[in-house]
């Protein structure tokens, strides 16, 4: 009686172990669900722009004000390359009066929008803290005005402008692909025959 029992459980229970079979294996075949991704967003640069050449550090002194923004031209999952639309600005004043009541105001501005690339140190996206080297080419307009106003009520303005094909190569650390620490150095071109190159040293946060 009891082996009549048995078997008769036994064939009513077949089908359903191998369904569980035929449903395990298909759960190993199924491809893995691709990883959620955290875009990088647009990011606001600031800090100092130090030039190289000595007679524009001599006229306009040796930091000037540094700002930059990158706008990812899609988000990825580190490690990966990062491409960007650029835009970086440089800009010094210098002012100067006498006691006769004449005076002067020169700007010296280099802006640039540029396409650049970031390669990315990490080994996965819950790095939060990535390390990166960039690189960038793009086109960059240098302008030195002058204002000049004297004491008679008598004033001028004289403009130099220089366009020129540009690059800069950086280096920074990322935090949790929000903020950075970014050292660079860019080559805009020259302005009246001086290279307006330097170093700029930024920190960022993205917005």
């Amino acid at each position: 009686m009891n082996k009549k029992f048995i078997a008769a459980v036994a064939i009513a229970l077949t089908p359903m172990l191998w369904s569980s079979v035929a449903q395990a294996d298909q759960d190993t075949t199924k491809p893995a669900a691709p990883a959620t991704t955290t875009p990088y967003q647009p990011i606001i640069k600031l800090g100092v722009y130090l030039p190289s050449n000595d007679d524009l550090k001599t006229l306009m002194g040796d930091t000037w004000l540094s700002i930059g923004a990158e706008f990812p031209l899609k988000g990825q999952i580190v490690p990966s390359t990062l491409s960007s639309i650029y835009l970086d600005v440089a800009y010094a004043n210098k002012s100067a009066s006498d006691d006769l009541g004449d005076s002067a105001s020169l700007d010296v501005t280099s802006v640039g929008v540029g396409y650049g690339v970031k390669y990315l140190f990490s080994q996965g996206n819950s790095q939060s803290v990535v390390p990166y080297l960039g690189a960038g080419v793009g086109v960059y307009g240098n302008q030195a005005k002058l204002f000049v106003s004297t004491a008679d009520g008598d004033s001028g303005t004289s403009t130099v402008n220089n366009t020129n094909v540009g690059y800069k190569i950086s280096a920074g650390i990322m935090f949790n692909k929000r903020g950075l620490v970014e050292l660079g150095y860019t080559d805009p071109g020259k302005l009246s025959g001086d290279s307006v190159a330097g170093t700029s040293i930024l920190v960022g946060w993205s917005f």
